[in-house]
C-alpha cells in the first residue's frame, strides 16, 4: 500500500504546483496588460484595484468552501454505544435522505448565494446604478452582506464548540447540527431583513449643537449640513441622491459640506447620478473634500472639474474664508484635505496640512473637512489649532459584524467627540452605505450641525 500512497502524494503535489504556476502566470499577465493600457497614476490605481479584487476573491473562495461545508454537508456522529443504539439514534444513509429534492434545492440555493456574493464586487464595477441600482447588482451585494452576517453568527458558535471540546465539556453540552444550522440561518435571515429595511428607509436627520472656539458671535446659530459616504455607484443611484438633496433643502442650511466618498466610478459613468447636487440651496455654498473612494473611482481631477461645474467647491488641500453676509469683517476658515491615502496615486494628491493651512492665521476659527478619522487624529496632533473637524469613513460600522472591526480600527468611530478644551471631532455614520444595502447597529444620517459661538 505504501507505493500507491506515495505515488498519489506526488501526483497531488504536482497538481498543486501546476495550479500555483497557472495562477502566477495569470497574475503577471494581468499586471502586464494593465501596465500596457495605462500609465502613471492610472496604472497605480488600476494595480491597487486589481490587488484588492484578487485579495478579496482569495478570501471569499476560502470562506465559501467553509460555508458550503457548514451549510450543506452533515457531520459524522460518533458514539461509544452499541450498533443497535446507534441505529436507533442515527438512521442509516437511506433513511437520512428523506427529502432528496428539498436537499438538492437547498444546495442549489446555497451555491447560488455563494456565487452571487463572490461576483458582487466585479459586477458592481461593470454595472453602476442609474436612476436605481440594477436588480442583479442589488441582489449580489445583498448576498455579500448576508455572507458577512452569516460568518458573524456562525463563527462564534464554532469557536464556542471548539472551546467546549478543549475543556472536555462537549459531551455535557451537546449541540445538534440540525438545530445549530436552523438557528444560524434563522438569526441571519432576521438580521438581514432588519438591515435591508433600515438601509432602504434612507438617512435620518441627526441634529447636533457644537461650540466652536473663536467663532464670531454673528455666526452663532449657523446651520451646517454634513453629507458623507453617499457612495454613488453599484447600489446607490440618482433617485437616492435626489432624496438626499430634497431633505437637505428642507433643512434650509447656511453651509453644506460633503466629507468624501461621494462616488464609486468615473465622471463618464456617474455624471447623471451626481447631477442633483446642483439643486442644493444654501447661503454660503456647498464644499467637497475627497475620501478614499474618489481615488478608487478614477480621475479625481475630472471629478473636481465636474463638481465645480455643478456649483460644488472642491477643497483640494485648500481653505476658504466663510464671510458673514451682513458683516464681512466676521469670518472663519473652512479647510479641506485630500484623503489620508491619496498619496498612493501620486501627483499633487496627498494629505497635506501644511499646504491646506498655508496663509491662515491663528486668530480665526478653523473647521476642517478630513474624511478619515486617522486624518482627524493627525490634524489634532499637528501644530495647527482646529476648532472642529468633520469626518466620515466609518459608516458607524454599517452592519454586524463589521461594526466590531471598524470600531477597533479607528481612533474615532461615530458621533461627537470633545477631544480637548477647544476642539471637537464629529464623525458621520454616512448618508447611505457602501456596497451591501444593509444597516445593522448603525443609522444612515444627514447631519445638521448648529454652530455655537464659544
Amino acid at each position: 500500500m505504501a507505493a500507491p500512497m506515495t505515488h498519489r502524494k506526488i501526483s497531488d503535489y504536482n497538481s498543486y504546483v501546476m495550479k500555483v504556476f497557472i495562477a502566477l502566470f495569470l497574475y503577471f499577465a494581468v499586471i502586464l496588460l494593465i501596465y500596457q493600457s495605462t500609465s502613471g497614476s492610472e496604472f497605480r490605481r488600476a494595480l491597487q484595484i486589481f490587488h484588492f479584487i484578487v485579495f478579496v476573491q482569495v478570501i471569499l473562495t476560502v470562506l465559501s468552501r467553509y460555508l458550503w461545508n457548514q451549510l450543506t454537508k452533515p457531520t459524522q456522529q460518533h458514539s461509544s454505544s452499541s450498533p443497535v443504539q446507534n441505529h436507533k439514534k442515527y438512521p442509516d444513509a437511506q433513511q437520512q435522505v428523506t427529502a432528496p429534492i428539498a436537499l438538492l434545492t437547498w444546495r442549489i440555493l446555497v451555491f447560488t448565494f455563494l456565487v452571487l456574493a463572490q461576483i458582487s464586487l466585479g459586477i458592481g464595477r461593470l454595472l453602476p446604478a442609474q436612476t436605481t441600482p440594477y436588480t442583479i447588482v442589488y441582489i449580489s451585494y445583498s448576498c455579500l452582506g448576508v455572507y458577512a452576517i452569516l460568518l458573524g453568527v456562525l463563527l462564534p458558535i464554532e469557536l464556542t464548540g471548539f472551546m467546549l471540546i478543549k475543556l472536555g465539556l462537549s459531551t455535557k453540552v451537546p449541540l445538534i447540527k440540525g438545530f445549530k444550522l436552523f438557528a444560524v440561518v434563522t438569526v441571519t435571515i432576521a438580521l438581514t431583513i432588519h438591515g435591508l429595511y433600515k438601509a432602504s428607509d434612507g438617512p435620518v436627520v441627526m441634529r447636533v449643537q457644537i461650540p466652536v472656539h473663536k467663532l464670531p458671535e454673528s455666526f452663532h446659530g449657523t446651520k451646517v449640513v454634513q453629507l458623507s459616504d453617499i457612495h454613488l455607484g453599484p447600489t446607490v443611484g440618482r433617485r437616492q441622491m435626489e432624496q438626499v438633496v430634497a431633505k437637505v433643502n428642507e433643512l434650509r442650511p447656511d453651509l453644506v459640506v460633503i466629507t468624501g466618498d461621494l462616488v464609486e466610478a468615473s465622471v463618464d459613468a456617474l455624471a447623471a447620478l451626481v447631477e442633483p447636487l446642483q439643486n442644493v440651496k444654501s447661503k454660503y455654498g456647498s464644499y467637497f473634500s475627497t475620501g478614499n473612494h474618489e481615488y478608487h473611482a478614477g480621475n479625481v481631477d475630472a471629478w473636481f472639474s465636474h463638481l465645480e461645474y455643478l456649483g460644488v467647491h472642491c477643497l483640494h488641500n485648500k481653505h476658504v474664508q466663510i464671510k458673514h453676509k451682513t458683516d464681512p469683517s466676521d469670518w472663519f476658515y473652512l479647510a479641506g484635505t485630500d484623503d489620508w491615502h491619496a498619496y498612493m496615486i501620486g501627483g499633487d494628491h496627498g494629505f497635506d496640512l501644511d499646504k491646506t493651512m498655508s496663509g491662515t492665521d491663528a486668530d480665526h476659527a478653523v473647521i476642517l473637512m478630513a474624511h478619515q478619522p486617522y486624518a482627524a487624529k493627525a490634524a489634532l496632533d499637528s501644530k495647527y489649532d482646529f476648532s472642529l473637524i468633520l469626518s466620515g469613513h466609518t459608516h458607524g460600522g454599517q452592519f454586524f459584524p463589521m461594526n466590531i472591526f471598524i470600531y477597533l480600527m479607528n481612533p474615532f468611530y461615530a458621533g461627537l467627540y470633545h477631544v480637548s478644551q477647544h476642539a471637537y471631532v464629529y464623525v458621520s455614520s454616512g448618508t447611505w452605505y457602501y456596497g451591501p444595502p444593509i444597516r445593522i447597529l448603525s443609522t444612515p444620517e444627514i447631519t445638521l450641525i448648529t454652530l455655537l459661538a464659544h
